[in-house]
């Protein structure tokens, strides 16, 4: 994991300096490279993530999933908690500070989402979205290998995000496990949506839109 983030970093620096000397209304003039690692991206879905994803789904009951998906929501709360700071956003700081102090404790580890029960519905930031607080908003679409969809702005954020989780203060057998658990928990909750995704003309041109439009909303409403 640590080498690939300095890989991304590597990338980072590349594009950052690209994306100053190219026009803000195109926000894919990495298409090349970008469809070439959606189609890197879609080749180890299907031959990896995508029959795991499924068996997972097929021997795991719903509430069991959907205890496993509220962990990982309450997992991503701490990162959350360091960008609401970041930001000075003292409400959000506030309520999401004691979302994760009330699913771990009587919601065990976050299994149960005891806090969206008593209105404090559950919100993620990023340091992607740090930075677009103050001020880098518009930012090129960039398909990381297995990461998948980001943007520049969202690429350079990555370090900052992993190294505000629990990950890389946990021993690596447990952290690999936990993250690994994720893609696949992840993954089976979208398998619903695969039949969309055929349909669709460009497959491509749809995961971007879909990507730059819920990014966008999400600088909106932070």
């Amino acid at each position: 994991m640590n080498k690939l983030f300095h890989v991304i970093t590597t990338l980072c620096v590349f594009f950052t300096g690209a994306a100053f000397a190219q026009p803000m209304d195109d926000q894919d003039p990495y298409q090349n490279f970008n469809r070439h690692m959606y189609a890197f991206n879609d080749g180890v879905d299907k031959i990896v993530i995508k029959p795991l994803a499924t068996v997972y789904q097929s021997i795991t009951p719903d509430f069991l999933r959907t205890g496993v998906t509220n962990i990982y929501r309450n997992i991503d709360t701490i990162p959350t908690i360091v960008n609401d700071a970041l930001q000075a956003d003292t409400a959000d700081l506030s309520k999401d500070t004691w979302r994760l102090l009330i699913n771990s404790t009587i919601g065990v580890a976050g299994f149960w989402d005891i806090a969206s029960h008593m209105n404090i519905p559950f919100h993620q930031s990023d340091f992607g979205l740090t930075l677009a607080k103050w001020g880098y908003k518009n930012s090129n679409y960039l398909v990381l290998p297995l990461f998948g969809p980001s943007t520049v702005r969202d690429t350079i954020g990555l370090p900052v995000n992993y190294g505000t989780s629990i990950y890389p203060y946990i021993d690596d057998t447990t952290s690999y496990s936990l993250q690994g658990l994720y893609i696949i928990n992840t993954r089976a909750n979208l398998l619903n949506y695969d039949g969309v995704l055929k349909q669709a003309f460009d497959p491509y041109v749809m995961v971007r839109n879909g990507y730059l439009q819920r990014r966008d909303n999400a600088i909106k409403l932070n």
